[in-house]
């Protein structure tokens, strides 16, 4: 779904690697961000991972099949970012990722 809506598909992992965001999948969104002086949490930004064609989830588990986890910062040492990290769960900052997604040409703000 991000190849047709313009959206790069890069991640960056914990190890710093670049990544594909998976065409389809469970993104796990936890914590808040302030981009633009506008709070980005997860109702917010689950309307639009739903726009996106992604399917957000409430919770970290291992045996949901979640492909990545949004989160304030990449480097967390949240619970959910350690198990992210320990489960190989690729992690991408909010920051990060309304940015490629505004450069997609999909408006944030509006969500």
């Amino acid at each position: 779904m991000a190849e047709p809506l313009g959206v790069r598909s890069s991640l960056i992992p914990t190890d710093s690697a670049p990544a594909l965001i998976p065409d389809w999948g469970l993104i796990r969104v936890t914590g808040t961000a302030r981009v633009n002086h506008e709070s980005s949490g997860y109702k917010r930004l689950e309307r639009l991972i739903r726009r996106m064609g992604f399917v957000p989830k409430d919770e970290l588990n291992k045996k949901d099949g979640v492909r990545f986890l949004l989160c304030p910062d990449i480097h967390t040492r949240t619970g959910e970012g350690q198990r992210a990290d320990q489960w190989g769960i690729l992690k991408m900052s909010i920051a990060d990722f309304l940015k490629q997604v505004s450069d997609g040409g999909i408006d944030p703000s509006q969500f």
